[in-house]
């Protein structure tokens, strides 16, 4: 999940979250998708994950 919040793939990431994906999941390093999103500069992706 994390390559895809860090390539900015918003209509995969609008799937996996209607699949029931928690927004503030996080990996193996602690930090969370909207870590992920912004440390690569994706707004967008940051902007999805705070909306929901």
């Amino acid at each position: 999940m994390m390559p895809t919040v860090e390539a900015g793939d918003v209509e995969v990431l609008l799937q996996w979250l209607d699949w029931g994906l928690v927004a503030n999941t996080v990996g193996n390093l602690h930090w969370s998708l909207l870590h992920h999103s912004s440390a690569r500069g994706q707004i967008n992706i940051a902007s999805l994950l705070l909306e929901r």
